[in-house]
């Protein structure tokens, strides 16, 4: 996908699922659901370290995946404090190497960007103050 048009196509595809990003994750697959990684291998150095109960949990995360329930209901209240809030002071004090990381991060596709107004939209889309990165100009 050209960066130029990412952040457009990925909003498009929130906005075809619903604003479900959980949906559109599960959509793009391979690195944001972990199909790409090695479970023998993974298994095959963990068991030895750990319990045979922990290490059947592990199998179990990394085939079947964890339970998809969350019966989560925010506040409209809540949810509009917090994006009034905006960024957490760290983030501001530290906007370089906050702004480092995500490019390496964009660059080895970890993130998903999408509109920022989405999240007003969205009944699953919470604002988590450790995450936030507000870049006037950048929608």
């Amino acid at each position: 996908m050209k960066a130029k048009n990412r952040v457009e196509k990925l909003s498009a595809a929130a906005v075809y699922y619903g604003l479900d990003l959980g949906l559109v994750t599960r959509y793009l697959g391979q690195e944001f659901t972990g199909l790409w990684r090695d479970t023998d291998a993974i298994l095959s150095r963990v068991s030895p370290l750990v319990s045979k109960s922990d290490a059947d949990h592990i199998k179990r995360i990394l085939t079947d995946g964890c339970p998809a329930e969350f019966d989560f209901k925010e506040p409209h209240d809540n949810k509009m404090l917090l994006l009034e809030r905006g960024n957490e002071p760290s983030i501001d004090m530290h906007i370089g190497a906050v702004n480092e990381m995500l490019n390496e991060e964009d660059r080895n596709n970890h993130v998903i960007p999408f509109f920022g107004w989405l999240v007003f939209f969205s009944a699953v889309a919470h604002h988590v103050p450790q995450s936030m990165l507000s870049k006037p100009g950048s929608e």
